[in-house]
């Protein structure tokens, strides 16, 4: 059974004034946030690369309303919500979404609902195909299995409602339960761990207790067990490359998600590099909008402080417990 409670996060005022880049250091258990009088334009950057993805991905539609292969909704489906995200107008895609023709299962219908973020049909089909374990599998009454939970959870977690808090964290509950012995996730119980899918998970279930300010011992034993595991891999090197982006990126939104900036700086300078001359990641419109997530998540890394001193101290061991976290200024 899977505990939840609400967390308080309080804080005391600080008077805004000058700019400080504020660089957030891990020392043992506790997170340090610390002045960088580095020159470098990390603002600039972002805005950069944010307004080249978001025209080469605005400039990739189809006449029709969609993206990439018109018999696949994927590409469509993140299109649609990426660039909703960030004010544009997707009506044509939606439309187009609307009338595909398609046998609607987990994944059809979580890709749908993703994209649409509104309480629709495609939920209430959606949530009739969860099982009693909390999972979801390719179709209504096949056996639960990790990645069709994943896109499941992702697309009801899109919902500004709490009408299906009890179902999402039943999703929740059955990935920790899923977890291999080693922190690992695997796709389903046929295949073999991988760090991608495991990075996006923890990403997903920090982003969600963040999001709702919610604690569970449950999960975040979960997510602790993952971070050692993800801690031995490819991931933390937060290469760009083509066949290693998307578990950096869920990496580094994991990271983000628990309020560590360590290597912001390094990370978007790798991004800025390795982004093409038309403004897309390979060509890729689900790396690029995976880029685009990262990038919007930054929007806290530039803070403007009139400040004397300044100590910022969070505990780890608790910041997720109903103990009251404070930020001091002087």
């Amino acid at each position: 059974m899977l505990k939840i409670s609400k967390r308080l996060l309080p804080f005391s005022a600080v008077t805004l004034s000058t700019v400080l880049i504020l660089n957030m250091c891990i020392i043992g258990n506790t997170t340090q946030v610390t002045a960088n009088d580095d020159n470098y334009d990390i603002t600039e950057k972002i805005n950069v690369a944010l307004s080249r993805s978001l025209a080469w991905l605005e400039g990739s539609q189809n006449s029709n309303g969609s993206w990439g292969n018109a018999d696949i909704i994927n590409d469509t489906c993140y299109s649609i919500s990426t660039l909703s995200d960030n004010g544009y107008d997707v009506a044509t895609g939606v439309q187009w979404l609307s009338t595909v023709s398609l046998n609607d299962n987990v994944d059809t219908l979580s890709r749908k609902l993703y994209a649409t973020h509104t309480e629709n049909s495609y939920a209430k089909s959606l949530i009739g195909m969860q099982n009693a374990d909390g999972g979801f599998g390719v179709d209504k009454n096949y056996r639960s299995e990790v990645y069709d939970t994943v896109l499941a959870f992702e697309a009801f977690a899109t919902l500004d409602t709490s009408a299906y808090d009890s179902n999402t964290q039943k999703m929740l509950s059955y990935l920790a339960d899923s977890q291999n012995d080693d922190g690992s996730f695997s796709c389903s119980q046929y295949n073999d761990a991988e760090e991608t899918l495991t990075a996006r998970i923890v990403y997903d279930t920090m982003q969600y207790l963040n999001s709702k300010s919610l604690n569970s011992s449950k999960l975040l034993t979960m997510v602790s067990s993952a971070q050692t595991y993800l801690s031995s891999t490819t991931v933390t090197n937060f290469d760009m490359e083509e066949n290693q982006i998307e578990g950096s990126l869920y990496y580094a939104l994991f990271k983000q998600a628990k309020g560590d900036y360590t290597e912001v700086y390094d990370i978007v300078k790798k991004i800025t590099d390795s982004q093409q001359e038309n403004g897309s990641f390979y060509n890729s419109v689900y790396d690029t909008c995976l880029v685009i997530k990262y990038l919007n998540a930054l929007d806290t890394v530039e803070e403007s402080y009139n400040v004397d001193s300044l100590t910022v101290t969070l505990d780890n061991d608790s910041v997720f417990t109903d103990n009251a976290q404070t930020v001091v200024g002087d």
